[in-house]
């Protein structure tokens, strides 16, 4: 019995070899009426497996580099990036019904092969793989009602496994959860590649994809392939990731769409263990990929931090530095305004005697010659007494004259043209605790 006519190719043997990355290639089992042995909770029970035929395949490792290399232009849109819907593609040029639904249709990936069985891995889920027999019209000699015979067959088999693959049936199958007990995330990515190019040729090789029947005749590429992860200690690099072909479809002829979704259905629960597998590495990627978020915000906040600190400090640094500065001018100014004081008058008509109260319990007492200038009084205190000229405020005893050194007035009358009697006392205060007092006053009268 002709196994290309009746039966599924099915890869048998599910190990890894890690020491044989090139090859595995072994002879052809054939089964009937083949059950899924899956665990309880790693499989789902809603559904009878499909009667199929298996063989194994080759299984090689897939460098990311020598695939991309392989890439078509025609495998991309204008831009150079790669096509986001192939099956879009695939309905317009071999004149397929593009009926998926928007929201739970089933996207085709096109592009690269590797990008793809990476975007597979990464959501726990297997990689079918689609290429067609014949080029689309327009790519080729001929066009699709005639021309050679096998040639029409060919393209008659790449419509029906098209329309197969959007349909409704084969996207609910694709997004049907994997395991019973597992992750929501589906359990198949289709990716599609345009027969007769470099990446679909390249693929083809590498898995060991039967082309054609035993008679001759070209078919549709339909397998199933597991991304497996040969380095369990490096889950996240996609140099890591190996296509292990688990299936290829005879398509002779090629699955209606509800022959093919219970293609996958069989499929998706045979390998309950593979999807395990990846879903837990799923979960780790995610694990990870959260914990490396948390030490990047970690990082960014200790960088912050330490910036801010060292912002503070700078701003510290400069402000004591200013200060220094400042004390060292106004000491200096301080020397000046002693040896510019007038001497103090002891007898004389013409003199004031002025008398000086600080809140802190000091008191001066000086004789000035009546036609001196108030700023004196000022510069009296910054000397003597080492409190700032601009901040110092001068009350009389009874309230009545309030001098401060940015009055207009300060630098230009003198003590008599000021009012000021022969002996004058002044209460001396700071403008800062006159803001604090009238600040402490408004609140209260506001309460």
């Amino acid at each position: 019995e002709d196994p290309d006519e009746e039966s599924d190719y099915d890869d048998h043997d599910e190990t890894d070899d890690e020491d044989k990355v090139d090859t595995l290639v072994v002879e052809t089992v054939v089964k009937a009426k083949v059950k899924a042995k899956v665990k309880k909770d790693d499989s789902e029970v809603d559904e009878d497996d499909e009667q199929d035929t298996t063989t194994t395949v080759e299984e090689t490792v897939v460098d990311v580099d020598e695939i991309t290399e392989g890439t078509d232009d025609d495998d991309k849109d204008s831009k150079g990036t790669p096509t986001a819907d192939f099956g879009s593609f695939l309905a317009e040029a071999y004149e397929v019904d593009d009926g998926r639904d928007l929201k739970n249709g089933l996207t085709i990936l096109g592009g690269s092969f590797q990008d793809a069985l990476s975007t597979a891995y990464s959501q726990g889920r297997m990689l079918i793989v689609y290429i067609p027999a014949e080029r689309p019209k327009g790519a080729r000699r001929g066009l699709f009602g005639g021309g050679n015979k096998k040639t029409n067959e060919s393209v008659s088999s790449d419509r029906v496994a098209i329309e197969s693959l959007l349909s409704g049936k084969v996207a609910k199958a694709a997004h049907k959860r994997a395991r019973k007990n597992g992750e929501e995330t589906g359990s198949f990515v289709v990716w599609g590649a345009k027969a007769g190019s470099s990446e679909a040729t390249s693929i083809m090789k590498r898995l060991k994809l039967v082309p054609t029947s035993s008679k001759g005749g070209k078919r549709p590429i339909l397998g199933v392939v597991y991304p497996a992860n040969v380095n369990s200690k490096e889950i996240l690099s996609s140099r890591n990731i190996v296509p292990k072909l688990l299936a290829q479809h005879h398509c002779n002829p090629p699955p209606d769409a509800e022959s093919m979704a219970s293609w996958m259905n069989t499929l998706r629960k045979r390998h309950a263990k593979q999807y395990k597998i990846m879903q837990d590495a799923a979960k780790e990627i995610q694990m990870y990929k959260e914990r490396i978020e948390g030490y990047k915000e970690s990082v960014k906040s200790d960088t912050e931090r330490k910036e801010k600190e060292a912002k503070e400090k700078a701003e510290l640094k400069a402000k004591a530095e200013a200060e220094a500065k400042r004390k060292e001018e106004i000491e200096a100014r301080r020397q000046e305004l002693k040896e510019s004081l007038p001497e103090d008058e002891k007898r004389g008509d013409n003199i004031k005697k002025i008398a000086l109260r600080f809140g802190d319990g000091r008191s001066g007492q000086r004789g000035f010659s009546a036609d001196q200038p108030l700023s004196v009084l000022f510069n009296w205190v910054d000397a003597i007494f080492e409190i700032e000229r601009e901040i110092v405020i001068l009350t009389t005893m009874n309230g009545k004259q309030t001098f401060s050194w940015d009055d207009e007035n300060s630098n230009e009358i003198t003590l008599e043209e000021a009012g000021l009697g022969k002996m004058t006392a002044f209460r001396v205060t700071i403008k800062k605790d006159e803001e604090d007092a009238a600040a402490e006053n408004d609140k209260e009268s506001s309460s």
